[in-house]
């Protein structure tokens, strides 16, 4: 045990509030640029550049528009959500589950989707959402093979 638990448990604390605060920020960010990314036009023509060439945002238009990139982004978002809020929910005493459910409603239409309705297209657009819901369901199989082995 450290020789001052106090200031142990203050540096716990400023760790999770500045990994709160930089998933709050990357997950602004990311909306703000799906919004970007969502009012391109994603044609031919405006994929070229004015002299005829293809223009540098191209392959970056088009790799983010790919299943898997989707998927991981998708990925990346849910967990470091729910860490993030697991963890405030452990330092205020909660299990982290319910930091967990809450990332849940934050990341779902009952917030990101009523608050900014581009940012839930671009991250979690229709077409991806089948597979994201496979994924859950055998993440919730995992889980419950877990429960049942303890």
């Amino acid at each position: 045990m450290p020789a001052n638990p106090s200031a142990a448990m203050t540096r716990h604390l400023l760790a999770t509030a500045t990994l709160v605060v930089l998933s709050i920020l990357a997950i602004a960010g990311l909306i703000q640029l799906g919004g970007l990314w969502l009012a391109l036009p994603v044609t031919p023509e405006a994929l070229t550049a004015p002299a005829g060439g293809v223009s540098a945002a191209a392959p970056l238009l088009a790799a983010a528009r790919q299943p898997l990139a989707v998927l991981l982004l998708q990925l990346l978002v849910i967990l470091g959500v729910s860490r993030a809020l697991a963890a405030v929910a452990v330092a205020l005493r909660q299990p982290p589950v319910l930091g967990e459910i809450a990332a849940g409603l934050f990341l779902g239409p009952s917030l990101l989707g009523a608050v900014l309705p581009s940012g839930a297209a671009f991250l979690f657009p229709p077409a991806s959402l089948p597979t994201l819901q496979m994924l859950s369901q055998v993440g919730v199989l995992l889980f419950m093979f877990v429960v049942g082995v303890e």
